[in-house]
This record gives structure tokens, sequence and C-alpha cells, in this order.
């Protein structure tokens, strides 16, 4: 088991983007904390409600994106992306994505 961050893509992906170009659009500007984004192991692209692509995590930073909340904004994270991995069956399950995201500890 493993802690994934799973992703949405819809609004960038495009049929037949390279791996390259996949994790560029995946690895940036997510509303999470920093503190959530360091727990994280894997991070899993999902287009439409399907696992595309997933990669380890090597690193998490803010970016220089924000996003509001009732307390004010808050910074966005990104994630330093290892080589991409298959796709584990327990990730094609996606969850709920909340802004464009969601994380589970337990995969």
């Amino acid at each position: 088991m493993s802690a994934v961050v799973f992703v949405s893509v819809n609004q960038s992906y495009e049929a037949g983007m390279t791996a390259t170009a996949l994790a560029r659009v995946a690895h940036a500007a997510w509303p999470l904390t920093l503190a959530n984004g360091k727990r994280m192991e894997r991070l899993v692209a999902a287009f439409e409600g399907h696992a595309l692509m997933a990669w380890p995590i090597l690193d998490v930073y803010l970016s220089e994106e924000t996003y509001v909340t009732t307390g004010g904004d808050r910074p966005r994270i990104a994630f330093a992306l290892g080589t991409p991995e298959p796709v584990r069956p327990e990730w094609q399950n996606i969850p709920t994505l909340r802004r464009g995201v969601a994380y589970d500890a337990n995969r």
C-alpha cells in the first residue's frame, strides 16, 4: 500500500500526449497543503474517471499559484515526478475529486 494523490487532467489532456507532456500538466498547481502533499508517494493522472499514468513522487513544493478559501488565499503545491510506472489495478477506481484532486493514504 502507498499514499496516492489522484489529479484530473480533464482540461488539458490530449489524445496521444507523451508521458513527458502528461507529467507537465499533471504535476502542478494542486489545492493541497504542503504537509498532505509530502505524505503522498505516487501521483495518478486521471481523465474522465480513468487512470492514464502514474509516477513516483520525488519531492513536493509550493507553486506560485494560489487558491481561494474562506480563510483567504492559500498556495497551491506541485510535485516533482519520477519515471512513469504502470497504473496498478487498485488505482483504476478513481475517488471523487474535489477541485480536481483527491488523495488516499491507503492504496
